[in-house]
C-alpha cells in the first residue's frame, strides 16, 4: 500500500501534486492578484519625507488583531543628493551612507486601503512631530528592516519586533559603523532599542547583506531568516579581471564557471532566536540556462499555509534596470520549487495605466492573510533600481532623474488560497486524493462553479472503496461560491472518524468548477 499523508486540519493548495493520485478532464490554473484601483495607497506626501522608499527590503506590512488596525512600516532614506554630488568631485570618502539619514516611518489603516500617517513623539523635525519611530542620530541610521508580529513571542510589550541594519559611521564595510540589532514595541509605533549585536555563526561581526525577510513559524517554533549574504558579489575583483571589463555599477558574469557567480541570491538560516543564527546556507541561485543570464534574485519574503511554504521571489532584470515578482513553494521551507515555470506573479504596471509603478515592482514583508482575502502590499516605482542614484556618475544616457526616488506602496489581492486551482470546463472532471489520514471531522472546499458548474465529492476508504452513506449520489451538490463551503451527504457533514484514521481518499466530481482547496476541519471550525 501507498504511504498515507497525514494532512491534519490544515488546508491543501493546488501548487503540486503532493494530494493528488489522479486527474481526470482537469487543468490547473494559477491566478494572479488583482491589483487595487486605488493605487498607490501611500506616498511621500510630508514636509519631513525627503526619499521614501518602499521596496522589498524598506516597507513592511502587518495586521494587528488587538487593535483591529492594518500596520505599515516605511523607509526615508533622506539622501542629501546634491551633498553627496557636490562631495564625491572633490572627496572619495563622501558615501551614500555619509550624505543619508536612513530613518523609518509610520501609518496606519482601518480598512487597509486607506491610511493616515499618525505623528509620532519619537522624533520632531523643524519644530515639528513626525510619524517617524525609529532612527535618530542617538542609536544611528536604521537601513533595512523586518518589521513584523512575533508569533512568538509570550510578552505583550514585546508583540512586534524590528529586525534592522544600523548604521553608525559613513562606510558599511567597517564592522564598527555597521551592525545588526533588534527593538521591539507593544504597539508597532514606541519602539525600545538595543545595543546589542546579532551574532552569526562564531562571529559577532554583520554577515547578512542589505535585505533580511524573517518569518516566526508556530509550526516549528523557529524564525527563518531569508536574507543575503554579506560580500557575496565580491567573487570578482575588479584588478583580476582584463582591462576590456566595462567597470560599472554590475559585476560581469561567468556564465560556465559557477565558483565566479556573484549574482544576488537567497541565503536561510533558522533559530530559536533573533540574537543568534547559525551560518547563512545558500537557498535560491539563479540558473544561468534556466533564467535569463542577468537575472538576479534578489530577496525572499514567504509566507506560511498549512503545511506549504509560500515565497514571492522579487527578481531583478539588471539590464532592463527592472524589478517583478515569481511565485515559490516549498514543503520544508528550505528546498523551494518555482511555481509556473518561473511565471511572472506580479509585475510592473503599463507607462499609460500605471506610471508610478511602471519599472519597479517588488514584496517584501508585506503579505496579510486575511478571511476575505490575501492582501499583497508591494513596492512601486516610477524610476529603475539604481540608474537614478548612480547613473549620472556612470555617465549614463538614462530617462530618471539623478536623486529623484519615486517609490509608493500599492496593494494586490487575491482569492484565499488562491493561487493555483484545479479546472474543469464542458467535460465532466475527476481529481482523486492520495490516501491520507487526518485527526479533524468535516470536509470544508474552497470552490468556485460557474454559471452551469456544480460539484459532487465521494469518500472512499484506503482501497477506494465508496464509504456507505458518503457515496456521490448521496452528496448535497453544490453550484454556488464559497471559500469555506462544508459538503454534506443528506445534510450529513460529520466523516466517519475510524475512516479518517485509517486511510482515506476524496473523488471530487465537478465540472465548469474551479477547486481551489481542500481540508477536514475540525468541530469547532465553522464552514
Amino acid at each position: 500500500m501507498a504511504a498515507q499523508l497525514n494532512i491534519g486540519q490544515v488546508p491543501q493548495l493546488f501548487f503540486d501534486n503532493y494530494a493528488v493520485e489522479m486527474t481526470q478532464s482537469l487543468t490547473r490554473r494559477m491566478h494572479l492578484p488583482e491589483k487595487c484601483p486605488e493605487n498607490p495607497l501611500i506616498r511621500q506626501d510630508r514636509p519631513w519625507e525627503v526619499t521614501t522608499y518602499f521596496r522589498t527590503g524598506t516597507v513592511c506590512v502587518a495586521f494587528d488583531p488587538d487593535e483591529r488596525l492594518y500596520k505599515c512600516w516605511y523607509c526615508d532614506y533622506a539622501w542629501d543628493f546634491e551633498r553627496y554630488r557636490s562631495g564625491k568631485k572633490e572627496d572619495d570618502a563622501v558615501t551614500w551612507f555619509s550624505t543619508t539619514d536612513n530613518r523609518w516611518l509610520y501609518a496606519e489603516s482601518e480598512d487597509g486601503t486607506h491610511w493616515v500617517k499618525p505623528e509620532l513623539d519619537y522624533r520632531e523635525i523643524d519644530g515639528r512631530k513626525t510619524n517617524i519611530c525609529l532612527g535618530r542620530e542617538d542609536y544611528g541610521q536604521v537601513h533595512v528592516s523586518s518589521f513584523f508580529l512575533d508569533a512568538l513571542e509570550s510578552d505583550p510589550d514585546k508583540r512586534f519586533k524590528a529586525f534592522h541594519y544600523r548604521q553608525r559611521g559613513p562606510d558599511p564595510r567597517r564592522s564598527d559603523h555597521a551592525a545588526v540589532s533588534v527593538a521591539h514595541s507593544a504597539d508597532g509605533r514606541v519602539w525600545t532599542t538595543s545595543e546589542r549585536t546579532v551574532v552569526v555563526g562564531q562571529s559577532g561581526d554583520r554577515r547578512f547583506g542589505d535585505e533580511m525577510m524573517i518569518l516566526p513559524d508556530p509550526v516549528t517554533g523557529q524564525y527563518i531568516l531569508n536574507a543575503r549574504k554579506r560580500g557575496m558579489g565580491d567573487r570578482l575583483m575588479f584588478k583580476d579581471l582584463p582591462r576590456h571589463i566595462e567597470k560599472n555599477w554590475e559585476r560581469p558574469q561567468f556564465l560556465h564557471e559557477p565558483l565566479l557567480i556573484c549574482k544576488r541570491r537567497v541565503f536561510v538560516t533558522n533559530s530559536n532566536s533573533l540574537w543568534g543564527w547559525p551560518t547563512l546556507r545558500t537557498l535560491l541561485t539563479p540558473d544561468n540556462e534556466e533564467d535569463n543570464i542577468d537575472e538576479q534574485f534578489y530577496s525572499l519574503p514567504i509566507i506560511r499555509i498549512g503545511d506549504l511554504f509560500i515565497g514571492f521571489l522579487n527578481i531583478l532584470h539588471c539590464t532592463d534596470n527592472t524589478m517583478n515578482v515569481q511565485l515559490v513553494y516549498s514543503r520544508d521551507g528550505f528546498h523551494w520549487e518555482r511555481a509556473e515555470r518561473g511565471r511572472t506573479f506580479l509585475d510592473v504596471g503599463s507607462a499609460d495605466a500605471d506610471p508610478w509603478e511602471r519599472n519597479l515592482v517588488e514584496v517584501g514583508n508585506t503579505v496579510v492573510l486575511g478571511d476575505d482575502a490575501i492582501r499583497i502590499y508591494y513596492g512601486g516605482s516610477a524610476c529603475h533600481h539604481d540608474w537614478w542614484m548612480v547613473g549620472e556618475e556612470e555617465g549614463l544616457d538614462m530617462p530618471d532623474e539623478p536623486g529623484v526616488c519615486k517609490t509608493a506602496l500599492g496593494l494586490a489581492t487575491l482569492r484565499p488560497e488562491g493561487f493555483f486551482s484545479m479546472d474543469s470546463t464542458v467535460r465532466p472532471a475527476l481529481l482523486l486524493t492520495r490516501v491520507f489520514t487526518s485527526d479533524g471531522s468535516r470536509l470544508v472546499v474552497n470552490v468556485e462553479c460557474g454559471p452551469k458548474g456544480c460539484l459532487d465529492v465521494e469518500l472512499t476508504d484506503a482501497s477506494d472503496r465508496a464509504v456507505a452513506g458518503y457515496e456521490r449520489e448521496a452528496c448535497d451538490t453544490f453550484t454556488g461560491d464559497s471559500t469555506r463551503h462544508v459538503v454534506t451527504w443528506r445534510g450529513k457533514s460529520h466523516l466517519p472518524r475510524d475512516t479518517l484514521a485509517g486511510g482515506a481518499r476524496l473523488r471530487f466530481y465537478s465540472r465548469h468548477c474551479s477547486l481551489y482547496s481542500f481540508r477536514i476541519a475540525g468541530d469547532s471550525e465553522s464552514g
